[in-house]
């Protein structure tokens, strides 16, 4: 009588573990997603005040290069 009851719980057991790793995985997808666009947003910053202050293109290809290795 205990066995199916016992299999039950387990089975729940393993369902809710699966959806909790599912869930942060979720999470830390959306997480490298959004440092991904925040390091984005500060290339464009940093080339848009390069480019207004006229220190030269060289500069500006230079963060983008270190900032794509950053995001890669």
């Amino acid at each position: 009588m205990l066995m199916p009851v016992v299999v039950m719980v387990l089975s729940v057991a393993m369902l809710l573990l699966l959806v909790m790793v599912m869930l942060i995985s979720v999470v830390v997808k959306l997480m490298s997603v959004v440092l991904m666009l925040m390091s984005v947003l500060l290339m464009l910053m940093s080339l848009v005040a390069l480019l207004m202050s006229g220190k030269g293109m060289l500069m500006s290809v230079v963060v983008m290069l270190v900032s794509l290795v950053v995001i890669l």
